[in-house]
C-alpha cells in the first residue's frame, strides 16, 4: 500500500520547513531570554517571565512537533501547524512593536525588523498552505471501505466480503481477509490488486464490487 500512497505535496513539505523554522525561532527566543534573565541583577515579574521565557519556549516546542508530524504526513500535524501560526503572529507582532519607538538608525530598525519579523511573515504563509481544501484532503488517513470479490471455482457464482482502500477516482486497493489462504479460497482478483469499485445487487442489496482495471 505505501507505494500506492502519493508523495509528499511540495506546499506540505515548504509549510512543514516554515514550521521547523518557527519552531526553532521560538525556542532559540525562550532560551536567549533564559539567559538573560539569569545574568540579570533585579528581580523580575511572572509576567515578564511568561511572556519572554515560557510562551516562546512552548511555541517552539510545539512548531518542532508539528514539523514532525507534517514531515510524516500526520493531518493533526497540520491542524496543529495551522493553529500555531495564529499565536505566532501574535506574539510577533507584540515583540516587534516596541521597536518601532527606537531613535534607530534606518539599518538598524531595518535589521531588528527583519528579525521579529520573520515568525509574522511565516504564520501569513503557513495559513494558505494548509487550509486549502485540496491539501486537507491529501492529508487525511485513507478511508476503508466494504468490498465484494468474485471467487473462482466454487461451481456457483459467489463473492467473498473483504475491505478495500478508496485511492480516490473510484479506484481502491483491495485487502486480503483475515484468513485469508490462496490455496483453499481462489479470488478472481488477488490482494493488494488496484481495482475498480462498482455497484452491483447481491441478495437484494447493493454493495461495492471489485473489477479488474481494463474490463
Amino acid at each position: 500500500m505505501s507505494q500506492l500512497v502519493s508523495p509528499r505535496p511540495r506546499v506540505v513539505t515548504a509549510a512543514a520547513i516554515l514550521t521547523a523554522a518557527t519552531g526553532l525561532y521560538w525556542f532559540g527566543t525562550g532560551v536567549l531570554s533564559l539567559l538573560v534573565c539569569l545574568q540579570a541583577n533585579y528581580r523580575i515579574r511572572v509576567s515578564t517571565i511568561l511572556e519572554l521565557i515560557v510562551f516562546p519556549g512552548c511555541l517552539g516546542v510545539a512548531g518542532l512537533v508539528a514539523f514532525f508530524a507534517l514531515w510524516l504526513r500526520q493531518n493533526w500535524g497540520r491542524i496543529l501547524a495551522v493553529a500555531l501560526s495564529v499565536p505566532s503572529i501574535l506574539f510577533g507582532l507584540s515583540y516587534l512593536r516596541p521597536f518601532l519607538n527606537f531613535n534607530s538608525s534606518i539599518k538598524d530598525l531595518l535589521l531588528l525588523m527583519a528579525l521579529f519579523a520573520f515568525p509574522i511573515i511565516a504564520g501569513f504563509a503557513i495559513l494558505p498552505l494548509l487550509a486549502g481544501e485540496k491539501i486537507r484532503q491529501e492529508m487525511l488517513p485513507p478511508a476503508i471501505v466494504s468490498m465484494y470479490v468474485n471467487l473462482l471455482d466454487e461451481g456457483a457464482p459467489c463473492a467473498r466480503p473483504t475491505r478495500a482502500v478508496a485511492l480516490g477516482g473510484g479506484l481502491f486497493e483491495l485487502l486480503a481477509t483475515e484468513d485469508y489462504d490462496p490455496n483453499e479460497e481462489h479470488w478472481e482478483i488477488s490482494p493488494g490488486s488496484v481495482v475498480r469499485g462498482v455497484e452491483s445487487d447481491l441478495k437484494g442489496e447493493t454493495h461495492l464490487s471489485a473489477v479488474a482495471l481494463g474490463s
